[in-house]
């Protein structure tokens, strides 16, 4: 086998780990290791015992586009939309506020805006007669 230099990870608090030294530490295998390394670099989460999670999280705060800070759930409350919605739309890094307030498909209560009811509807998917339909046109 080559002797690849084993690559080090740096840590929040500027420590020099490798995913071995971390495995050896923490007593889980060194894939898992290697996966928390690529995951985060605070110490806090790498060094936690196998299958223990942290009770209580963070939430992520964005700056959007008009400097405010919001987290996502701050801003589905703000523009009326899901947490899901939000989180997602915040994650892939949508935070002009303009994006962030437009209407999803479907509303809180989990009801299709009408706009999208209806071109779901022009697809036949509510036809009452169901997808014999297709076939009684065709014949």
């Amino acid at each position: 086998m080559l002797n690849r230099p084993i690559k080090k990870f740096t840590l929040d608090d500027g420590t020099k780990i490798t995913p071995n030294e971390l495995a050896a530490k923490v007593r889980i295998s060194n894939a898992a290791a290697r996966g928390r390394l690529e995951k985060s670099t605070n110490p806090k989460i790498l060094f936690r015992k196998a299958g223990k999670r942290i009770k209580k999280r963070e939430l992520m705060k964005y700056r959007c586009s008009d400097g405010k800070l919001r987290t996502a759930r701050d801003a589905a409350k703000e523009f009326g939309l899901g947490l899901s919605t939000m989180s997602n739309r915040m994650s892939r890094g949508i935070l002009n506020v303009e994006d962030l307030s437009r209407p999803s498909g479907r509303s809180k209560n989990g009801e299709m805006s009408k706009v999208v009811s209806e071109i779901v509807k022009q697809r036949m998917f509510f036809d009452p007669d169901g997808h014999w339909a297709l076939i009684n046109k065709c014949l």
